[in-house]
């Protein structure tokens, strides 16, 4: 389970990072179709980092 955990950390890093573009990318578009796509998708990008979150604080109880 410690590997899954690692896995999971590993993946919200990878989000993380690629919320961060999307938000610069969001910052500097001026077409407002494109920011809206953009927001959206960095809206679903968020959701899921917070969701393995909550599954890495989960397995975590159970690791210790």
């Amino acid at each position: 389970m410690r590997e899954l955990i690692e896995n999971y950390k590993a993946e919200v890093e990878r989000l993380e990072q690629h919320s961060k573009k999307l938000a610069q990318m969001i910052k500097t578009e001026r077409d407002i179709d494109i920011v809206n796509g953009l927001t959206a998708r960095k809206k679903l990008i968020d959701i899921e980092k917070f969701e393995l979150l909550t599954d890495i604080r989960s397995m975590q109880e159970y690791v210790g």
